[in-house]
């Protein structure tokens, strides 16, 4: 029994080291600010970077929510820069959207008060047709301001809006290549708005004179049909009325 207490009396000691140890390297990662959703695009930063910019101005914070049946967090507001994360460092254009007032926001770790939800992008270009995307979430309390940050889940969707929008600008740069009308939301138009006025056009009107020639070719055809009755019946009465030759044996 002594053995066992010396034993455990000597790793208490490395346990404690190495629980400290753990602490120090994620309290190190979030004093540098890493961002807990990356992903390399095959896109041109200009793109990324206008479409990134579009859904940092939305005012919905998509992923998050505060009350059953909702899918997202209204009411957000763009700034160009917020407290709630450390200062980014590694470069690139920096975008972020702000929710004040959050009431318990869904896929935050242990939020159970009111505060804060940010969200920043950063788009960095990578080379001609490369480009990085850093998003990150997090829920700041308005008492004590303690953060929380998020499972994934919001990054996640607010990605998912981002690449939507990136799938229909190459959308629309094909159509316009091919000459073609673009709708969001498809694959292709050809223009169904002139396709549906042609077949709810009404039958153009039959001039008076082609109705009138129209008329004089029926009444021609009629009368042929007419004659050719009549003279058929007139030649059938005909055969009827002439006597048949008598045969020479009965005149004598």
């Amino acid at each position: 029994m002594r053995f066992l207490h010396r034993m455990q009396t000597r790793r208490l000691p490395i346990v404690i080291s190495f629980i400290f140890m753990c602490a120090s390297i994620v309290w190190a990662a979030r004093e540098t600010g890493a961002a807990s959703f990356s992903i390399d695009l095959d896109k041109p930063y200009a793109d990324v970077l206008a479409v990134v910019s579009d859904v940092a101005h939305e005012s919905t914070v998509k992923g998050t929510f505060e009350y059953r049946g909702e899918d997202s967090l209204d009411r957000a507001e763009f700034m160009e820069n917020s407290r709630l994360f450390p200062a980014w460092t590694a470069g690139g254009k920096v975008f972020y959207k702000v929710r004040n007032k959050a009431l318990s926001p869904s896929h935050f770790l242990n939020s159970n008060d009111v505060g804060t939800v940010a969200v920043r992008y950063v788009v960095q270009e990578r080379g001609p047709n490369s480009t990085r995307l850093f998003i990150d979430a997090v829920f700041v309390e308005s008492a004590r301001h303690h953060g929380h940050p998020s499972d994934g889940y919001v990054e996640t969707c607010e990605f998912g809006e981002i690449g939507k929008r990136l799938k229909e600008h190459d959308q629309l740069l094909a159509e316009v290549a091919t000459g073609q009308e673009f709708s969001p939301g498809t694959e292709s138009s050809s223009h169904p708005v002139e396709t549906e006025a042609v077949a709810k056009q009404p039958p153009a009107p039959v001039p008076a004179e082609s109705v009138d020639a129209a008329k004089t070719s029926d009444l021609e055809r009629d009368s042929c049909v007419l004659r050719s009755l009549s003279e058929s019946r007139r030649i059938a009465l005909s055969s009827r009325l002439c006597p048949m030759p008598t045969p020479a044996s009965s005149r004598h």
